[in-house]
């Protein structure tokens, strides 16, 4: 990997990151502008969340800003190298892929907590990633990560970390699969019992 993580978790404020393409799809400065605050907004949200563990909730999050950012890069010039805004854009991306990491490490941390506890589950408004979830959310990751690596977007300190992402997000499915084979391990033993 050629990035480094530092403790801040806080996202970048204001629009400093982003570089508007004039004119691109319709879309003016403004509805620019502030669909990026409502990405910043969804993002601080996404780490409340996390911090909360509500990662179901997070989990639905981080797609959503993922499709937005992504998609969008274009539009909001991150794929343009810009001398003048490379340390605002390294943060914007630090802080995108960090909200995937803490996520990941809050459902590692759960999962692992349940699996101590013999399957004890989260209490509402608690809640894990299932795997179904989290296997959607890697889909998507990568779906997006092929629109943007022609643009030397994955991988990289700019950009995603999708590499280290996806490797966290199967660690995590993998304890989900160690949870579920503990739990259908112990419902056998139970009913064995029974009879």
């Amino acid at each position: 990997m050629h990035h480094s993580q530092d403790s801040s978790s806080q996202p970048a404020q204001g629009y400093g990151a982003v570089g508007v393409t004039s004119g691109s799809q319709g879309s003016t400065a403004a509805e620019v502008e502030n669909a990026y605050s409502q990405y910043l907004q969804e993002l601080r949200r996404t780490y409340e969340y996390v911090r909360d563990g509500r990662l179901a909730e997070a989990g639905t999050s981080l797609v959503q800003i993922s499709d937005w950012l992504l998609g969008n890069a274009e539009l909001l010039g991150l794929v343009r190298d810009e001398e003048g805004m490379h340390d605002e854009r390294l943060k914007l991306w630090a802080d995108f892929n960090r909200c995937w990491l803490v996520a990941l490490q809050r459902q590692r941390e759960m999962t692992i907590a349940m699996l101590d506890s013999g399957g004890q589950r989260p209490h509402p408004p608690e809640s894990l990633m299932e795997a179904e979830q989290m296997e959607t959310m890697g889909k998507e990751l990568v779906r997006l990560c092929d629109m943007m690596e022609k643009h030397g977007l994955v991988d990289y300190q700019m950009g995603v970390w999708e590499e280290e992402i996806i490797t966290f997000l199967g660690k995590c499915l993998d304890l989900l699969d160690e949870y579920s084979t503990q739990t259908s391990a112990n419902g056998q033993a139970t009913s064995s019992r029974r009879r």
